[in-house]
């Protein structure tokens, strides 16, 4: 992993969705704001159960689904308006249910 990325906002989300394509974690900050979030990809690339999460230290959140470019700019969204805690795309899990039966 190679130093934070910095002073991030929502439209610095492919710098973001870079770093993290992968599968290794980033850290980050956005804004001015000095906590610095670090977010891994989990799940497959492709799938039904994959999502974004990403921690301040003390708390971890999930975005989803999938390892996409929207993942990371809905998130980057959330935290930039001050919804790190209350996201608005925030993962939820299908765990009865596989891939075919809902997509």
């Amino acid at each position: 992993m190679s130093g934070p990325l910095r002073n991030l906002a929502y439209i610095d989300g492919y710098r973001l969705y870079d770093a993290l394509k992968d599968g290794s974690p980033a850290t980050f900050t956005v804004g001015t704001n000095p906590v610095e979030y670090t977010a891994k990809f989990h799940g497959t690339k492709i799938g039904a159960d994959n999502f974004l999460e990403v921690t301040d230290g003390d708390t971890s959140m999930k975005w989803g689904w999938g390892w996409h470019t929207e993942t990371v700019f809905h998130c980057l969204h959330d935290i930039e308006a001050g919804n790190f805690t209350t996201p608005f795309f925030r993962y939820r899990s299908y765990p009865d249910e596989t891939e075919g039966e809902w997509c």
